[in-house]
């Protein structure tokens, strides 16, 4: 929640009253260590960090202690990194293809494309989409000429503007070049981040650090 609640802060300072998240991107690590009862250590910490216009980054610090005991006076612990690429753009308007989508590594895509290269799978059409001619079980390859990998990257082409944008699919085993169309849900996403401001703006710390919950969205 709070990472969103801060991309929100981000566009209100740049007078853009909208933050569309378009792809997160979890690359937290863990790392076991031994420790002994004579170490000393502090309390883990968390710190955010915000880069304009598409990209924030959300580190910290956390522990788990493991169960496997090396002897009376050492234990084993699991040392967790938090490590969170949230990408969003600041927008006016908001545009998306309201389809569902999953990203295909690159080890799945080497059976059906020879390249080393990952692709978009189309797992989902929403009620209400404008891209009937999208199947479930597609898999987005190109956009506008470009290899896409990842969800955000299709998103992104609709930042700003509803104008369709050519794709090609593979669909068993076939390539085809279809457009794909976007709806405006700014209204939605209003009334998402008007949710969002209230469930983080219940918490003190928030409410006084954050002059975003003295506003309107």
């Amino acid at each position: 929640m709070f990472p969103r609640f801060h991309t929100l802060e981000e566009c209100r300072k740049r007078n853009q009253p909208l933050s569309h998240i378009i792809g997160v991107v979890d690359k937290s690590s863990t790392k076991k260590i031994i420790r002994t009862d004579s170490d000393s250590w502090g309390p883990s910490y968390y710190y955010g960090m915000g880069m304009s216009p598409f990209y924030s980054r959300y580190s910290g610090f956390g522990f788990s202690t493991g169960i496997n005991v090396v002897n009376s006076r050492a234990w084993e612990e699991t040392l967790v990194y938090p490590e969170i690429d949230v990408i969003y753009h600041c927008a006016e308007k908001v545009y998306e293809p309201e389809i569902a989508m999953r990203d295909v590594p690159a080890e799945e895509m080497k059976h059906l494309v020879k390249d080393l290269k990952g692709g978009v799978q189309v797992e989902k059409i929403l009620p209400g989409s404008p891209n009937k001619m999208l199947k479930e079980e597609d898999i987005i390859i190109k956009a506008e000429g470009k290899r896409i990998m990842k969800g955000h990257q299709l998103l992104a082409l609709f930042k700003d503007k509803p104008e369709p944008v050519k794709v090609e699919i593979l669909r068993e085993g076939r390539r085809k070049t279809i457009s794909v169309r976007a709806e405006d849900v700014t209204d939605r996403v209003k009334e998402n981040l008007a949710e969002l401001k209230k469930s983080a703006c219940k918490f003190e710390d928030v409410k006084e650090a954050s002059s975003l919950c003295k506003e309107t969205i």
